[in-house]
């Protein structure tokens, strides 16, 4: 998840489809020889524009099954900050969009999981994000 502080209040940054009202947090799959890391960074550079971007925390993992592929699925989140610059915007696919969200004022999360790793970490992504 990225995030940012904008006259004293923290907004993370979230992307959908345009034809749904539900947002979630960019992730991705891990591609061979990358560490998780790597795989947050090029991820959240696809899927928000977001480029130059530093890890500052892990902020947990969930398990989730997707039945339509009858498999599970580890997820990793960690917290980074754009350390030049704005988000593009521009994302991987066009019938996708970005936006900055106040922490305190999220819209509908798509997964459940997602929005537990936020609520579970507002306290620490306040006190990160400087």
């Amino acid at each position: 998840m990225v995030a940012r502080r904008i006259d004293g209040r923290v907004e993370i940054l979230l992307l959908n489809d345009k034809n749904y009202d539900d947002w979630m947090l960019p992730k991705g799959h891990v591609e061979n020889g990358e560490t998780l890391e790597e795989t947050a960074l090029r991820e959240i550079e696809e899927e928000t524009g977001a480029a130059d971007c530093r890890i500052i925390t892990k902020l947990g993992v969930c398990q989730r099954y997707r039945e339509k592929t009858n498999e599970d699925k580890t997820i990793h989140f960690f917290l980074l900050i754009a350390e030049s610059g704005e988000p593009t915007g521009k994302t991987e696919y066009d019938y996708m969009q970005t936006k900055w969200f106040p922490l305190n004022d999220l819209p509908a999360i798509y997964l459940p999981e997602e929005e537990k790793i936020i609520r579970d970490n507002l306290e620490l992504i306040t006190n990160k994000i400087g």
